[in-house]
């Protein structure tokens, strides 16, 4: 049997004063210098509705994505993006796709 990929949904939210821009460019190194580089990544997409943004990251499986996460909060290309999240806004969740279909 073929195993489904894992798919990390993280919401979060930026501290009071961080801009759109500014957050999208600490994402964007987070991505290049560290994501791309992980074992089983595959690839993100990045949501956002007013103050409310969803990172949604496919991975090969729960286990190297959460491996993954556990280097992220220590990598130096990552800490400008972690540093710009309000904790309190943080929430993460790994599932696996069930049903798909396509128009």
């Amino acid at each position: 049997m073929r195993k489904t990929p894992a798919i990390e949904f993280y919401e979060f939210s930026p501290i009071e004063g961080i801009s759109d821009e500014a957050l999208l460019k600490a994402e964007k190194k987070a991505q290049y210098s560290f994501f791309r580089k992980q074992k089983g990544f595959i690839r993100c997409e990045i949501l956002k509705s007013d103050k409310n943004w969803i990172s949604i990251s496919y991975w090969n499986d729960v286990e190297e994505a959460r491996k993954a996460l556990d280097e992220f909060l220590n990598h130096s290309s990552c800490l400008p993006f972690v540093q710009m999240v309000s904790p309190s806004s943080e929430r993460r969740l790994y599932m696996h796709r069930e049903l798909s279909s396509k128009v």
